[in-house]
């Protein structure tokens, strides 16, 4: 398992806000150069293998350049995030594309860290009406009851 330098300055910017051995959610980005079978491709893969919400688009250039980006709730420590980022590389280079890294996901004009409890839609917190939905071991994704029945429907 190997870290790379963001992910080593991103830890360490996790320790300064306190959340290292906390899940919180995370951002993952992937790039796939005139590659949109290889995009679609990892998007599938990446579901099938319980990873929350993926999803590619083109740059708004219409340039045939491809990413990926996923908003996943995890583990905040170097060990799950290496781990993570072997997964990520290995599907990337499965499907002709790179693993461009990871960050904490920030919401709102104070750039809010997100909380893995947060609903995985709006993210409003999850209280005792909330419904949770397994992804992969583990990992427990929250959708709040109004986003759960969207979600489902």
């Amino acid at each position: 398992m190997s870290l790379a330098d963001s992910d080593r300055r991103e830890l360490a910017a996790a320790e300064r806000e306190g959340v290292t051995g906390e899940r919180r959610y995370v951002t993952h980005s992937f790039r796939f150069p005139h590659n949109q079978v290889g995009a679609r491709a990892a998007c599938a893969d990446l579901l099938e293998r319980g990873w929350t919400s993926p999803s590619y688009d083109e740059e708004s250039e219409g340039d045939d350049l491809w990413h990926i980006w996923m908003f996943h709730p995890q583990l905040i420590s170097s060990d799950a995030l290496a781990q993570s980022r072997d997964e990520l590389e290995s599907v990337a280079k499965q499907h002709g594309g790179t693993y461009a890294g990871w960050w904490l996901t920030r919401d709102g004009p104070d750039m809010t860290l997100k909380p893995a409890d947060a609903c995985a839609d709006c993210w409003e917190p999850i209280g005792t009406s909330g419904s949770w939905v397994r992804t992969r071991i583990d990992d427990l994704v929250p959708y709040c009851a109004r986003c759960w029945q969207s979600a489902t429907a």
